[in-house]
């Protein structure tokens, strides 16, 4: 069966990721990884993978792009690649369903989420939340309850990330913060109520939408 998120990714065009120097743009379609330079420049897949493949995003230099791929035996892989596309290095497996990995400023970390699931999905045991990981490999550390949109803080010393709080009488999305080990927990900003669901910081953290 084909994963909930990729089954999204039909001939689409979705998830565009733009090169530091908008030179580039990588997104998703047909449930692949595409890279086309601009100006005028015709797609080419960004690696040979046959897996599903999502949620791109450039490092801070321009040299590398993180995403997401899912094969129905393994589960989820967190890759990194060359932005001009190669053979990905994988940096994590997991059951769970991992989603919109970001850099952190400086390269050497990417932080990202596992989706909430239910019983009925792969990887149903696997704790939900915010993850970060070395840029490298290795262990990835929990770091924080949350269901949205992780980033790092311009200086690499925070993550912002939403969280969706469903118990009172409307549900209320929350942006929050913490420090690199899950510590110091700020909240910056909530939505009145729920007919707003999602909050985004700007990377620069100046602007919300």
């Amino acid at each position: 069966a084909r994963h909930p998120i990729a089954a999204e990714h039909g001939s689409a065009v979705r998830q565009l990721a733009a090169s530091p120097d908008g030179k580039t743009l990588v997104f998703t379609a047909l449930a692949h990884l595409w890279r086309k330079t601009e100006p005028g420049g015709a797609p080419v897949r960004l690696t040979k993978a046959v897996d599903f493949e999502w949620e791109p995003a450039y490092s801070a230099d321009g040299k590398r792009t993180a995403y997401v791929d899912w094969n129905d035996e393994r589960g989820s892989t967190l890759e990194v690649v060359a932005a001009a596309g190669g053979a990905p290095k994988p940096l994590l497996t997991s059951r769970g369903v991992l989603r919109q990995p970001k850099f952190s400023p400086d390269g050497r970390q990417i932080v990202f989420r596992i989706q909430d699931t239910d019983k009925n999905m792969a990887g149903y045991r696997t704790k939900p939340g915010i993850y970060r990981i070395s840029a490298l490999g290795g262990a990835a550390q929990f770091v924080a309850p949350g269901d949205d949109a992780p980033q790092f803080s311009p200086d690499g010393t925070r993550i912002y990330f939403s969280t969706v709080d469903y118990s009172g009488s409307s549900a209320v999305t929350r942006l929050q913060s913490v420090t690199l080990d899950g510590l110091d927990q700020r909240l910056h900003a909530q939505t009145p109520d729920a007919d707003t669901r999602e909050l985004r910081i700007s990377p620069d953290l100046h602007w919300l939408e």
